[in-house]
Order: C-alpha cells, then structure tokens, then sequence
C-alpha cells in the first residue's frame, strides 16, 4: 500500500477525494490532508508519502511552489496536480518537476481511478526496478573484481569465517576449502618512490603482478593492494613449508630489482590450519617491522622472530589513550611529562624489538589529539612518513614535544571559537531581523557564515528548539505585546513581526496561541 497526502483549500474537494479514493481501492491509503500549502510541506517531509495530489492555486503557497519544494527535500515523492481549465497552460509548468499527471476540475471517479492506477505501475515499476535480483546479479557481475578485493580486505579483519560469509567468499569466487593457510606482505623499500604518485601506483602493480606470477606456480592466493603494499593470503592442501614460499618471493625479489631497480621486504605470518586472518595479518605486519632495524631486501617469517617477540614487551593502550587525554585535557607540562615517561620505557631492551610497532603509536596518539587535522596537515607533512628520518631517539622525541606544542595551539584556537559564540551570532541576527519577512534559515546560514546544519545542531543542542520554532516563537510573543495596545490594526501588527499577509499572520497566531488574535485581544481586554 503506498502513501497519498491530499492538498486542497477546499474542504468539499478534499472530502471528496478522500472519499473516492477510498472505494477505488486502488492501492493507495491517504495518510494526511491539508488545506494549504505551507502546513502540506511540514506534512510532507514527517510521514515521507509516495504521492501527493494538490490544487494550483491555495493560500500561501501553489501547488507548484509546494511541489518544488517537496522535490528539494523527498525526490522519490511523485506528485498529480489538479486544476482547472483556465489553468491548464499555467500546470504545464509542472512537467519540468517531474509531476506524473493532472486531473481537471472537477474530479471524475475514472479520471481519478486511471491517474491513480498509472502511478501505482509506474512506482511498482520503480520499485521493481531497484530490486530487480537479475539487474542487482548483472552489476554484481560487472563489478566483481572490486567485490573480491573488498572481500579479502574484509577476511583480514575476521578471526574466523562465519557460515553467512563463507557462504558469500563463495558466491563471490573465493574458495577457502583448504588445509594450510598463510600471509604474506610484500613492500616496496624505497619511501621516496611514493613522492611521484604515478610511478608508484605503476610500482605497486607491478610488485602485484610478479607476487601473484610467482605464487601461482606454488599455492593458490588471494593477492590484493592494502595500505600501500601487497597482501596474499595463502591457500594449499599440502603442508606450507618456509622453504618453498622463500623460494617464491626470492624470485619476486630478483625479478623487480633486475627488472624495475629497486628492492622489497616481505614479512610471513605463521602457518595456520584453523585461520586466524586478522591474527595472520598482523604477524606479518609484525614480521615486517624489523626491516626498520636489520634492513630492506629481506624475507621475515614471524616464526623466526617469535622467540624475540615472546621476550619483547609493549606499552599498554590505556597510556596511549592518557597521553591522548593529556593533551587534551591537561597542561603542556604534564603531557611532555608523560612523553617522557613512554621514552625510558621504549628505549630500554625489554622494549627494543617492539620500538618501531610503539613510536608509531605514540604518534597516532598525539595526532589523535588534535581538532583540526586540516590545519595540522596543512603544510602536507606526511608525519608516519617523518618517523623514518629520524636517526636516533632523542631527535625523534624532540620532535614528538614539537608537535604536541603545535597541537596544544591549535585545539586552543579551536576552543577559542566555541558554540556559545557561534549561537550568540545567530540569536542576535534572529533578534534584530525578525521582522523581516524573507528571513529563512538559508539566508540566516548565509549572513551569520554558518552551515545550515550547524545552526540547526547549535539550536536543538544549546536551545532545545528549532529555527522556524525560535522565529515563530519570537515573532508571536511580539505579537503579544502589540496586541495589548488596542490603538494597533492587527494588519500593522502583523508587518511589524514579519508577516507579509495578515491571513497568514493569523493562521500562524491561532496555531501557535490556541485563538485567533482578534480573540487573543479581547480577552486581555477584560
């Protein structure tokens, strides 16, 4: 059953309407009725219907101004006008708003009947259309490399494969029915190829392409581009052994530094039965690491460096997270103080295989710190990138306090500019220009140079009310105190607080006060 809301400043029209639709039985349920366009609009976007059927003309706004403002908001939302002969040159203005079709005054049951059979094929058509399997299996089909590449980087997140995506790997074309499973990362040595960022995209699917060559003579893969490197993942049912996966990307190795002139590390997870690939993933990352130690040009089983790691201690993420807080929240001192404490600690030998896995972390924690990274980043450091320039500790932590400083400053400038300055600009432009009858959010947006999304957060955060509510508010409390002065024409009044019509002024006023003004001034006359 689809939504219908009627418009129509006629009450007999609208009754009619709703009446007839009813017996037509012809899938649509009417789930509001308006009698101008103004209240339809605030209909329209609470209950999201799928057709409106409104009138041309009708106080406070046309049929066609409340269908172009409804498209703004709800486009999927059809619209039939309805109008009168004389109108009808007037209605073909509508067709440019996509409007499905037009019924004339007055309404025919099999006018009606047939308009609103038309619509509902053509909205089941649309819906048909967008959920169609065939057409969602051809795009699949189409797009199913990039499907598979974002399943691998979805599998390296996973402990385990549940039964639902399993079952999707499959579909996709990915079988995991194996015994043995691995992975591998292959990166490129030299950071300063990333500087020309064609070249290195180049590079990247080369190493691609020799990694998945040299692998497939070997071991089914998975091969797929992740953070600047390549991943495999290893599939066999014959047990994986160290030397035949060192002999694959020895060849890879060889083959890029004859061929394209520079060098690559590779870090090997363990060997799994039951994979672990988010587990898998990270031991190779781990494995890789120490290339920052004992040099390029290597292939690391984490297996070999495992006894190290066994030894080899990590800072706990909660004093990660304190010297995030720190920042923040406390003194300069005090965060450079915590800085320091994380140094003795990583510097020392119990720390010294896991160095590289921990200042990396301390920099994320101090970039994490930060509430504007638009202006931390805006002279285009790449900062993990700065990490590798940094030849002895003491340098390195030189610079971390240099950056904590720029930090500090830059969170202070922040909170110099705060939502309490920015709602005071908005009240006090509503305040002064409320009686202006063209005032609306957008131009508000526009004079104050705040986003139209901001003001509407500021209000409901900081006021508990909306634009529209604040406006009306303030122009009817206004409107109280005028009303007092029985001197006063209730057209005037209605100038002064901003209203271009005194109709409107007092639908607005009834609406907001429970009576109308007339009545309101009586009754504070007694």
């Amino acid at each position: 059953m689809y939504k219908l809301v009627i418009v129509d400043d006629e009450f007999d029209v609208r009754n009619r309407l709703s009446q007839s639709i009813k017996k037509l039985d012809t899938g649509f349920e009417i789930v509001g009725m308006y009698e101008n366009g103004l209240d339809a609009l605030e209909g329209v976007n609470n209950l999201n219907p799928d057709l409106v059927i409104t009138d041309i003309r009708m106080p406070f706004m046309t049929g066609i101004e409340l269908i172009s403002k409804i498209k703004e908001t709800k486009p999927l939302t059809k619209a039939i006008i309805i109008t009168g002969f004389d109108e009808f040159d007037y209605a073909k203005k509508a067709i440019d708003l996509g409007v499905v079709g037009f019924l004339t005054k007055p309404v025919l049951n099999d006018d009606l009947k047939n308009i609103l059979i038309k619509t509902k094929e053509d909205l089941d058509e649309e819906y048909f259309r967008n959920t169609n399997l065939a057409n969602m299996e051809q795009f699949i089909k189409e797009n199913l490399p990039v499907i598979k590449e974002n399943d691998i980087h979805t599998l390296l997140t996973k402990t385990s494969i549940d039964s639902k995506f399993y079952k999707k790997l499959e579909h996709d074309g990915i079988n995991m029915d194996y015994k043995y499973f691995a992975v591998c990362i292959t990166d490129i040595d030299s950071e300063t190829e990333k500087d020309d960022v064609d070249k290195h995209e180049i590079d990247l699917l080369t190493v691609r392409k020799n990694v998945t060559e040299a692998l497939q003579g070997r071991f089914f893969n998975e091969t797929i581009t992740r953070n600047d490197a390549i991943v495999s993942i290893i599939k066999s049912n014959e047990e994986i052994t160290v030397n035949h996966l060192e002999k694959s990307f020895e060849y890879v190795q060889m083959k890029t530094k004859k061929y394209n002139n520079y060098s690559l590390s590779v870090g090997i997870s363990n060997f799994y039965k039951k994979p672990n690939f988010k587990e898998m993933y990270q031991e190779a990352l781990k494995a890789l690491e120490f290339r920052n130690a004992m040099g390029g040009d290597e292939i690391y089983f984490f297996s070999n460096i495992h006894d190290l790691n066994q030894s080899a201690r990590t800072i706990d993420d909660n004093e990660y997270k304190d010297l995030t807080y720190a920042i923040r929240y406390k003194t300069i001192d005090e965060a450079k103080e915590l800085l320091s404490e994380l140094k003795k600690k990583i510097t020392s030998l119990d720390y010294m295989s896991t160095y590289a896995y921990n200042i990396s972390n301390i920099l994320n924690a101090i970039l994490k710190s930060c509430d504007n990274f638009p202006m931390l980043y805006e002279d285009g450091i790449n900062y993990h990138q700065k990490l590798l320039d940094f030849k002895t500790s003491d340098d390195l932590f030189n610079w971390f306090e240099a950056l904590i400083t720029r930090v500090k400053v830059i969170n202070g400038e922040i909170i110099s500019d705060n939502i309490q300055k920015n709602l005071n600009k908005i009240i006090n432009y509503i305040d002064s220009h409320y009686t202006e009858n063209d005032l609306s959010l957008e131009l508000l947006a526009d004079k104050v140079d705040i986003s139209v999304s901001y003001i509407s957060a500021i209000l409901k955060k900081e006021k508990n009310t909306t634009f529209v509510k604040y406006l009306t508010s303030l122009r009817m409390e206004k409107a109280k105190e005028y009303l007092k002065n029985p001197n006063m024409k209730i057209v005037d009044i209605a100038e002064r607080v901003g209203f271009s019509e005194a109709y409107y002024f007092s639908h607005s006023f009834k609406k907001y006060q429970g009576i109308s003004p007339k009545e309101y001034r009586e009754q504070e006359d007694k």
